[in-house]
């Protein structure tokens, strides 16, 4: 066979073959989008999950700080209380 008997066979063929690749490749495309889209979601959940874990932690280590200085002006409170009672009854007379 020469070219020119070729000719009109490739000229048949070659819509068939680059058509079907141009379908193949929006198919490969399209999930391989589907899969960053996928993988987007993923890392954007994991970094919201990071921001409220730090969220919680740092609430937490402030909650338990406002809670120790409560218990010690809760403590200096009755100090103070105690020594006013001390104090009149001492001068109770005065």
């Amino acid at each position: 066979m020469t070219v020119q008997e070729l000719f009109p066979i490739i000229k048949q063929v070659s819509p068939y073959l680059f058509g079907g690749g141009g379908v193949l490749m929006f198919l490969t495309e399209r999930k391989k989008r589907k899969i960053d889209l996928a993988q987007q979601e993923t890392s954007a959940l994991q970094s919201m999950q990071k921001a409220y874990d730090d969220f919680v932690k740092d609430a937490r280590e402030s909650i338990n700080g406002f809670k120790s200085e409560i218990n010690d002006l809760k403590k200096e409170l009755k100090e103070v209380r105690e020594d006013f009672r001390n104090y009149r009854q001492d001068h109770k007379n005065c």
